[in-house]
């Protein structure tokens, strides 16, 4: 995952009345992703780092609580909704409410990723360990051995881990477009609901 896309995200229009995504806005976003990057980037390593098979209740337990803990870093109030149905995984929900506002957007993704098989993964790569590749490996790319927290990231490189992209990275982009936005003073036009959930299985919420 290139660091630059943990922000191109429509979100940004949920935070303009205007609707139109002024440029000195768009550079404080991109100032703020520079010189946050590295702690995205961390944050995103430990994220897919936690195995996320839907099945796996303990485990999706730790991601939702893992991202009801950056929307609060965020300032997202959030809380698990559990289910009525024995075995559901729990929605990670979160609100913000904006006084004044008339209209009230859902975003919506999922935190478990695809089934596994570690023999299938290409040599030195593993699920649930994610490292950084020049390109994807079958497109002759090679692993980045030499990286560590803190180093910086070349933007072509890819990060590899099961659900990398799929969907742990459209959470990231959420919340790091959320977090920059108001972090640079941006305030939203809408109300906004969050609501983080694992595909299978249907959900009887309380």
């Amino acid at each position: 995952m290139a660091p630059a896309l943990l922000l191109r995200i429509p979100l940004v229009g949920l935070f303009l009345a205007a609707g139109v995504f002024a440029d000195s806005t768009q550079e404080k976003v991109r100032a703020y992703r520079q010189a946050n990057e590295r702690a995205l980037i961390d944050e995103h390593i430990q994220f897919v780092s936690i195995p996320d098979v839907g099945a796996d209740a303990k485990n999706a337990r730790r991601n939702a609580e893992f991202i009801a803990a950056m929307m609060e870093h965020r300032g997202i109030p959030a809380r698990l909704l559990e289910a009525k149905t024995h075995g559901v995984n729990p929605v990670v929900y979160g609100e913000i409410k904006v006084p004044g506002a008339k209209r009230t957007l859902l975003l919506y993704a999922h935190y478990d990723g695809q089934l596994v098989n570690p023999s299938e993964w290409a040599p030195g790569l593993e699920p649930f360990s994610p490292k950084f590749i020049t390109a994807p490996i079958e497109h002759g790319g090679t692993i980045i051995c030499s990286w560590k927290s803190g180093d910086p990231v070349n933007p072509d490189w890819r990060l590899t881990g099961r659900a990398s992209a799929d969907d742990k990275a459209g959470i990231m982009c959420i919340l790091g477009a959320y977090e920059a936005l108001a972090k640079t003073g941006v305030s939203p036009s809408a109300n906004i609901k969050f609501f983080l959930k694992v595909r299978r299985r249907c959900l009887r919420l309380i």
